[in-house]
């Protein structure tokens, strides 16, 4: 039965190998790496057969990429070679001897020149080219993409696979190597072979359902469950959980999957539906199934294969930490050399923590040099590394210290080692060498010198309160006594009473003791008090010791009976003491020994009248003592009008029974006047209440004087004034204030008649206000007031002229948009009186004048304040009016995009679109062939080979839009021929062996078969021509497998090289 080849591999197309051809374990299973590179050499690897057509392959089981790798840089031209480095992997290709082939594997050099490697053991594998050999396994991998394709099927699919007699299934991973293994080596995305389906468990048990492993419970529960008995498993974050239970019958998710998910682990697992999340429209869905892992070995009837063989580099090579030279300050320390493994020895072994480890820590005294040889299981190398050890700075900030409030010291940190290059860093910020302190608190500083070396200290800083003074009165008088008792107290400290020689206490040392003065005067008392830290406190208190004097008097009333009185004073008050004289019971005169006084009777009155004296004898004050006076004064005083309305005239009258020589008058208001007669009058100006004086001298030279209190009332005349302000422009609603002298007792009279009664908002009436206007009608208006008192003075009326502001409004027929934007501005007079002229700020012009304007903003993302000032021809006042919002240009979208490749086969089409547009809400997609999508991240499968250009426009919430483009290629696919021929089938299209696609060009086309020694057998430069088994003479080939090499271009001209095998068979 013709067997035709219905899969594609990720890696490449499975070629065939001869039949013959064997790969067997050498006498040699490892090396041992100790430098930069070791050469396979012999005894590796065997090779049993003639010839290898197609190639072998030498892999890096556990590799990692970038850090090591494999060449052959002796080999047969025979042979051609590729490294790939995303898995490990050295490709040996090309028809060749087995001998060559040996030689090529026993010249392959492993490269490993990280300062320092990985030590894990290096898991060499040589296999043929068409399948991954895990050493650690001893089975054979491959990876099927298949699109879509449900666990079931997928499973089924691998079951029926088979590698040279291996018996396929879908792959069952029981170790991390392998699992790496797999995600490396190949295109891990895909079904594995683990389920918990009613079919082969219960949900949550989950167990291997194929190959060896079948059967086997390996994990249970969800997220949260636990591995069983040990079994290796590898679940990303949060599964399996089961989910979407909802979609498919309550079922759930009951098959494994190795995840491209970035945001899960690299290489973990999921738990799917049968048929994945196909469905499912985010984008991009991770979890489409893509293909599936096949796994070949370990079955019952499996056969014997010699197809691989493995050894390992085990890697032995001794390294040292680049860094060999250390600097440290003197007392630290520092790790020389890494952890590593092997045996080491260094010397000297002063100052080390220990000779014969790898990262020994290292405190000399001084300067050191060690050297420290390795031997790694026979690996052996040797290093120096030197410790530069530099000084500390030396200092020291002494004792901690106690000072007193308001006191300061200073700390100074210059090291006794300085070279004066040391820098300083105290906790307060400071970094000078010495700070000056007065507060509590602790205190460090760092000083660095300037080889990075540190010493620190620190001190303690405390602040002791003063003692507490605490004395009631410290200003005491005694009066008629020679002693006191301080009241006093101090909470701390020892005290020391100190005084004027004539003072002495009872007890010094208290804090309130007895004082006795000798005699009587002022005197001062001192106390000092000491704390235990020296902290002193100080004080003072003024003692006073005097006696009352006496008040005794000697009073002349004969001389000028009825005009005045002499008084002497008799008694023993000295010459220091305060006189305090009263009459009739008022303060009369005031004065330091003032022992003689004259006393004028003032005006006629019928009651008693008392003289009184008060002497303070240096604050002790006697009692008032009041000596009745029985002469009556002989003068009297009158007015014709004694209240009225400014200005106010008045005359006044004076009478006495006594012939007068001179009358001298005080009205009050700061007028005084002589007058030979006892009548005169005097005008009051400003209002008030005024005091009325007089002074007579009779004609026996006696003199008396009064003084009448508030005689004469003058009441005000109010203004009329308001807040109205002739220069000002108000608005067209406003408030008129009165500001003048009236009290709300007062009468207002308003003149409103220039008003309309619309335009009056709130009349006052007859009170002060406010008056409430609305200027609506016309843009000026004039208003009177005149005031009358509550006592009846008028004021003279008096007019206010008001302006108002302009009375206007504007509109924009739009005032949002996308760029360009086109907006019409105007502006409209809201009375028909007044004569207004424009001028606008749009935000891009100052200068537009007009009522209608027109005005496009362009720049994007921008907002625009407009406003229009008006000016009145009428009154020249200047108003503005703004828009609430400004005028807004809306940002247009950015449309970006990326598919997630350039280039795509025809077999494999569908891109996946990545939208990177930002500021849209909607999209609109044109992929180039009359595809279209609306959808923001579309995946997107084109039928034709070819480039096309993707369209994507970007549309934002307020119909602003962009649009952007990108090329991706679809790609013809290599060819998958047949891989057996024969003339015979009863099948036609079995017949005849043909290498064509619609993809392949006529020009450029050639077709070779070749037999397994190299000699053509057949050409063809026609793609429809194909092979029908027979050699150049026409006869049939022998039954075989023969070399097939083609050479084409495809509809892109880009040209192909392939080659492969083909079975004849009859």
């Amino acid at each position: 039965m013709l067997l035709l080849a219905i899969s594609m591999l990720t890696f490449g197309f499975s070629y065939g190998q001869s039949e013959a051809i064997e790969i067997e374990q050498g006498v040699r299973r490892n090396l041992v790496f100790c430098e930069d590179s070791i050469v396979f050499g012999d005894g590796l690897v065997q090779l049993i057969g003639d010839s290898v057509y197609d190639g072998l392959k030498i892999s890096i089981a556990n590799f990692s990429a970038g850090k090591e790798r494999l060449e052959c840089p002796d080999h047969s031209s025979s042979i051609q070679l590729s490294w790939l480095n995303e898995n490990g992997t050295l490709q040996l290709s090309g028809a060749a001897s087995t001998a060559e082939y040996e030689a090529a594997i026993a010249n392959t050099i492993y490269i490993n020149r990280n300062a320092v490697p990985d030590t894990a053991s290096r898991q060499i594998a040589v296999t043929l080219l068409d399948a991954d050999f895990l050493p650690e396994t001893g089975h054979f991998y491959q990876y099927y993409s298949q699109y879509n394709i449900t666990w079931t099927a997928a499973r089924d699919s691998a079951a029926a696979k088979n590698y040279r007699g291996l018996q396929g299934y879908l792959a069952t991973i029981t170790s991390a190597a392998e699992n790496d293994f797999i995600w490396t080596k190949i295109d891990g995305v895909g079904w594995i072979g683990a389920t918990d389906s009613d079919e082969y468990s219960e949900e949550g048990e989950w167990v291997w359902a194929t190959g060896p492993e079948a059967e086997t419970v390996f994990w249970k529960g969800t997220s949260g469950g636990s591995p069983v008995n040990g079994e290796y498993s590898f679940w990303g974050g949060g599964e399996p959980n089961n989910s979407y239970t909802n979609l498919n019958g309550g079922i759930g998710e009951d098959y494994a999957h190795i995840t491209q998910d970035p945001t899960q682990p690299a290489k973990s697992w999921n738990d799917l539906r049968n048929a994945g999340d196909s469905d499912f429209t985010y984008t991009p869905n991770y979890y489409i199934p893509r293909g599936y892992v096949v796994e070949y070995g370990g079955m019952d009837g499996d056969p014997e294969l010699s197809l691989s063989a493995s050894f390992e580099i085990l890697i032995r090579k001794p390294i040292f930490s680049t860094v060999a030279d250390h600097t440290i300050c003197q007392h630290d320390s520092v790790a020389l050399n890494h952890v590593y493994a092997g045996n080491y020895q260094w010397v000297p072994a002063a100052g080390l923590s220990s000779p014969d480890i790898s990262k020994p820590k290292a405190s000399p005294a001084d300067t050191t040099t060690y050297m420290v040889v390795a031997n790694w299981e026979g690996c052996i190398d040797s290093a120096y590394f030197t410790v530069n050890v530099k000084p500390v700075p030396d200092f020291d900030l002494g004792e901690d210290r106690n000072l007193c409030m308001g006191d300061s010291v200073w700390l100074d940190a210059t090291p006794l080692n300085t070279d004066g290059m040391e820098t300083y860093s105290w906790n307060t910020g400071a970094a000078g060498n010495k700070i000056q302190l007065g507060s509590n608190g602790r205190y460090s500083v760092r000083v660095t010198n300037r080889f990075q070396c540190l010493s620190t200290d620190t001190v303690d800083v405390t602040i002791h309160e003063y003692p507490q003074i605490t004395i009631s009165d410290k200003a005491i008088l005694t009066c008629d006594a020679r002693q006191l008792t301080i009241d006093g107290s101090v909470d701390k400290g020892a005290i020391r009473w100190t005084g004027s020689p004539a003072l002495t206490f009872d007890d010094e040392t208290v804090a309130s003791p007895l004082i006795q003065a000798a005699d009587t005067g002022y005197f001062q008392a001192s106390v000092q008090v000491t704390d235990d830290f020296g902290c002193i406190s100080r004080d003072t208190v003024e003692l006073s010791f005097y006696d009352r004097p006496t008040t005794d008097l000697n009073i002349d009333s004969i001389s000028c009976s009825g005009y005045s009185l002499d008084v002497d004073y008799v008694g023993n008050a000295s010459s220091n003491a305060l006189f305090s004289w009263y009459f009739p019971d008022t303060l009369y005169a005031e004065g330091r020994n003032l022992r003689e006084l004259n006393i004028a009777l003032g005006f006629q009155q019928t009651n008693q009248r008392k003289l009184g004296l008060q002497i303070n004898e240096s604050g002790c004050i006697t009692e008032q003592d009041w000596t009745p006076i029985r002469v009556t004064p002989n003068l009297e005083l009158t007015a014709d009008v004694t209240e009225g309305c400014m200005p106010l005239e008045t005359q006044f009258q004076a009478s006495s029974t006594e012939t007068i020589e001179s009358y001298s008058w005080t009205f009050g208001d700061g007028a005084e006047e002589q007058s030979a007669t006892d009548v005169i009058k005097h005008t009051y100006a400003a209002a008030g209440s005024f005091d009325v004086g007089l002074t007579v001298v009779s004609a026996d030279g006696c003199t008396n004087s009064g003084l009448a209190h508030d005689f004469i009332t003058v009441f005000p005349i109010r203004s009329a004034e308001t807040d109205v302000d002739p220069n000002r422009c108000y608005p067209h609603q406003f408030d008129v204030l009165y500001t003048g002298s009236g009290t709300v007792a007062d009468t207002y009279h308003w003149d409103l008649s220039e008003l309309d009664p619309d335009e009056i908002l709130l009349d006052p009436e007859t009170t002060s206000g406010p008056l409430s206007i609305r200027l609506t009608d016309k843009p000026t208006a004039t208003i009177g007031l005149w005031v009358e008192s509550d006592k009846g003075c008028q004021s003279e009326m008096k007019t206010f002229k008001v302006k108002r502001k302009p009375w206007f409004d504007i509109e924009a027929d739009v005032v949002s948009g996308c760029s360009p934007l086109t907006v019409n501005l105007s502006a409209k007079q809201l009375d028909t009186i007044d004569q207004l002229a424009y001028r606008w700020s749009t935000g891009l012009r100052d200068d537009a004048e007009g009522a209608g304007i027109t005005e496009q903003y362009i720049e994007q993302g921008q907002e625009y304040r407009v406003w229009a000032v008006a000016t009145s021809a009428l009154t020249g006042c200047v108003d503005t009016v703004a828009f609430a919002q400004p005028v807004e240009i809306y940002r247009d979208p950015v449309a970006q995009f990326e598919p997630d490749r350039s280039e795509r086969l025809i077999s494999d089409a569908l891109f996946q679109f990545t939208n990177n547009s930002s500021g849209a809400e909607s999209y609109d997609w044109d992929f180039g062939d009359g595809g279209l999508s609306t959808d923001t991240n579309p995946d997107y499968r084109y039928r034709q080979v070819g480039w096309f250009r993707v369209h994507l426009l970007a549309e934002s919430e307020f119909g602003c839009v962009d649009t952007t483009s990108r090329r991706v290629l679809v790609a013809p696919e290599d060819l998958f021929p047949p891989n057996a021929l024969n003339p015979n089938s009863s099948n036609p299209e079995n017949r005849i062996f043909r290498l064509a696609a619609d993809a392949v060009q006529e020009q450029g086309y050639q077709m070779q078969i070749f037999n397994r020694w190299g000699e053509p057998m057949f050409e063809s430069t026609d793609k429809a021509v194909g092979w029908d088994g027979r050699m150049k003479n026409g006869r049939f080939a022998p039954p075989g497998v023969y070399v097939w090499i083609l050479n084409f271009n495809d509809v892109m001209d880009k040209p192909h090289r392939q080659k492969g095998t083909v079975t004849l068979v009859f």
